[in-house]
């Protein structure tokens, strides 16, 4: 064998389900969309995600928590992520545009988090709260959050806010759950994604510890709509 198969990232597992089910959020100040069942095969998706190796993107020390990213970009022709049109037209079916106007990255990317108990206080604080505005300013960005765990306990997901006020006296990126209620929280569940203006603060609901026993693992994806 020339190549190992094992260690080919099968891009095809990561085609968006035809028969998906999609709910909307009016929250006022903006809307957010729910997706079910958004991968054919999640298994398959489950199983291709895990051969993207890690690297941090924080400075973290792997034994009290881990902050990494594993992406694949398309670099060569033929290498095509059905991700990238399929996430392209649910946002122009989303925003009822043609989808020559939305603009999509053509990678595939996740995010991992792990902690140890004792480092992070999930009882009173929220961990990263933040916006995507990072990645581009632009306002029309729309960011999507798949959840790629088997299973999630209750009380696990993602929270959305108004506005936050960075407290400047932590190194790491707590926010205290006293000071910052959401305005809408999701509930995680295997192969469901989150739509939602990246301009909103948000992070993940961590009030568990799920994610101290195992890795917490999530598919974010971008989409700008072109003025």
């Amino acid at each position: 064998m020339l190549v190992d198969s094992e260690n080919i990232i099968d891009l095809a597992a990561f085609t968006i389900n035809k028969g998906i089910s999609i709910k909307e959020y009016d929250l006022g100040c903006t809307k957010v969309y729910t997706v079910d069942n958004f991968y054919e095969d999640f298994e398959r998706a489950y199983k291709e995600m895990l051969k993207i190796p890690f690297a941090p993107v924080l400075k973290t020390d792997n034994v009290t928590h881990f902050d990494g990213r594993s992406s694949y970009c398309q670099s060569m022709r033929k290498t095509e992520c059905p991700l990238t049109e399929d996430y392209r037209y649910l946002v122009a079916q989303l925003a009822d545009v043609d989808p020559e106007n939305v603009s999509v990255p053509d990678r595939i990317l996740f995010n991992a988090f792990k902690f140890d108990a004792e480092w992070f206080d999930y009882d009173k604080f929220w961990y990263n709260v933040h916006t995507d505005l990072a990645f581009r300013d632009h306002s029309n960005l729309i960011s999507m959050v798949l959840y790629m765990n088997r299973h999630y306990e209750r009380g696990e997901g993602l929270n959305i806010f108004d506005s936050v006020v960075r407290d400047t006296k932590f190194d790491i990126p707590f926010e205290s759950r006293e000071k910052y209620e959401p305005i809408f929280t999701l509930q995680a569940e295997p192969n469901t994604a989150i739509l939602f203006n990246g301009h909103m603060p948000h992070s993940p609901r961590i009030t568990t510890d799920q994610f101290s026993k195992e890795m917490r693992y999530s598919q974010v994806s971008f989409a700008w709509i072109d003025e």
